[in-house]
């Protein structure tokens, strides 16, 4: 069943052209319940998951205790601020995101999915809430295909040591998979960035593996994910990690290990001081949990944004109901692979399959999501979509472009919560997807009135998820008039076994011009698209 624009703009609703406050919408999930009822008035959470491993004795790390299972102890944990609990409310049943910064290290993804993963799956569907899960973190050497004695001379040759340290990261990728539960389906992935705002101290024998900023970290869990679906799907900044050369004579070729240093670079973080009751003490971190929790903190800014839309426009307002699929896209919406992709094509090439694998989306840019400018507006909508049928959505063509070989963008993403489905080999139980109505498949043109051409990600990977992200660009001329509109379709089919209930979904369009051509894009899509509520046009 096809329904035709089921509303107007199918809960369409004015970009936002401020951030109004900054409350979190999240909940960064790291404690443990002390008992199956907690009294009233006492923390929910009040023992860490994590603790410091007893079996090693030098520089040991953190483990989840023996006495505990994990699973169960995260069920319990998430289903408490939802769930009564004999008299007592959920906790928190207004979360909508969960941050997650556990991975398992002894569990790479490996074609199956994880039983910590499809917990995350089965909880997001349930609860309709997001998690935002760290793709992990891999500590292991980076050996380079270069002789160890020519070491001084590859750290004097910044650009070759960068492209020799991304080449030794591919060809190890089979031990630097995602570490469980990042593979869910559900959830949106994380990795990390090597950047930060930190200076750099002169300190022998420290080395930056890139001088190219804005590269994917080095110690990532790359992708891809279940069914080769496009992990990690966004990168945000991890700070940079330094590296030093492996002590020793036994190797032949340079070896590269991580520097364990807590100085800059990095982010700067609080620890325990030394002296009791110290609380200025700080240390500088790096890893895919720091960028996790920077995109949980960019989800609590959008979440502000789309509070702001519901209180100036009531009338049509996001339900809440939707409020996990919309910031899931939203996340994503800004993301592009920019220069960093030029970067990793000198040094691996132009397979997209490969730089997907690294990049995902690529890094997204909130402003892009909190407000709109002269030359560019966004429209989002949401709603509910089940097997068998179709959702187009209407997006009005501007005049002003019409005939003009000027630069011009659209980007269009679709994010959803699927069912899964355990018995099945398919797993995803919704497969949702959105193509332009009558659009040339493949990566040729992307819609005969625009004339853009697909860049970024292949377009068969960004199918295998939960979140399709496309961007098209172009500056060929073409021709339309006044009223004509872009459709982008919604499709919605079963593919693990039957799909009985509706799915929710969220999609999010922006089209965009280059400043310099100087046509208000965003006034003339707000009158078409005001001028279109306020006649009452609805069609279904």
């Amino acid at each position: 069943m096809i329904v035709d624009d089921p509303d107007g703009w199918a809960d369409s609703y004015e970009p936002a052209r401020r951030v109004h406050g900054t409350a979190m919408a999240s909940l960064i999930l790291h404690g443990d319940l002390e008992s199956p009822e907690p009294p009233l008035g006492r923390p929910l959470y009040t023992r860490p998951i994590m603790r410091p491993d007893r079996r090693g004795w030098y520089n040991a790390g953190e483990c989840i205790p023996e006495d505990v299972l994990p699973l169960d102890l995260f069920h319990r944990a998430v289903r408490r601020l939802y769930e009564k609990d004999g008299d007592l409310a959920g906790a928190a049943p207004s979360v909508r995101v969960i941050s997650v910064s556990i991975g398992d290290r002894s569990r790479q993804f490996a074609l199956t999915m994880s039983s910590w993963a499809r917990l995350l799956d089965y909880l997001a569907w349930k609860y309709q809430i997001l998690f935002i899960v760290s793709a992990g973190n891999h500590a292991s050497e980076i050996v380079l295909d270069v002789p160890r004695r020519d070491f001084d001379a590859l750290r004097g040759d910044p650009q070759r040591l960068e492209s020799e340290v991304l080449k030794a990261i591919v060809s190890g990728g089979w031990n630097r998979r995602l570490l469980s539960p990042a593979e869910a389906l559900n959830a949106l992935t994380v990795g990390a960035v090597h950047d930060d705002v930190a200076p750099v101290p002169a300190v022998a024998h420290r080395t930056n593996p890139y001088v190219t900023a804005g590269l994917p970290s080095p110690f990532n869990a790359t992708g891809p994910g279940f069914r080769r679906s496009m992990k990690p799907e966004v990168l945000f900044a991890g700070g940079r990690q330094l590296y030093k050369e492996k002590p020793g004579n036994t190797h032949a070729d340079c070896t590269l290990v991580i520097d364990q240093a807590i100085l800059a670079p990095g982010h700067k973080v609080a620890t325990p001081g030394r002296r009791p009751g110290d609380v200025t003490a700080t240390i500088y971190m790096r890893g895919t949990s720091n960028a996790t929790a920077l995109a949980a903190r960019t989800a609590g800014l959008i979440h502000d944004v789309l509070d702001s839309l519901r209180e100036d426009t009531p009338e049509q307002g996001l339900e809440d109901r939707f409020t996990a699929v919309l910031l899931k896209a939203l996340l994503v919406h800004g993301a592009r692979w920019g220069a960093s992709a030029d970067a990793l094509r000198r040094s691996l090439g132009t397979d997209k399959d490969l730089l997907a694998r690294l990049l995902g989306y690529g890094r997204p840019d909130p402003t892009r999501v909190f407000e709109c400018t002269d030359f560019r507006g966004t429209l989002i909508g949401a709603s509910m979509i089940g097997d068998g049928q179709a959702h187009r959505y209407s997006v009005p063509l501007l005049p002003s472009l019409s005939g003009r070989a000027e630069w011009r963008a659209l980007t269009v993403t679709l994010a959803w919560l699927s069912p899964v489905n355990h018995k099945h080999r398919a797993y995803r139980g919704a497969s949702l997807w959105f193509e332009p109505y009558g659009a040339v498949r493949g990566d040729g043109a992307y819609d005969e009135m625009l004339s853009l051409a697909r860049t970024d990600a292949p377009w068969q990977s960004v199918r295998r998820g939960t979140l399709q992200h496309e961007v098209f660009d172009g500056a060929q001329a073409t021709g339309f008039v006044d009223g004509d509109e872009l459709k982008i379709q919604v499709n919605c089919a079963a593919e693990a076994g039957r799909l009985d209930v509706p799915v929710p979904y969220a999609i999010a369009v922006t089209l965009e011009v280059a400043p310099e051509v100087q046509i208000p894009i965003y006034q003339e899509i707000r009158d078409r698209i005001r001028a279109r509520v306020a006649v009452g046009v609805r069609t279904t």
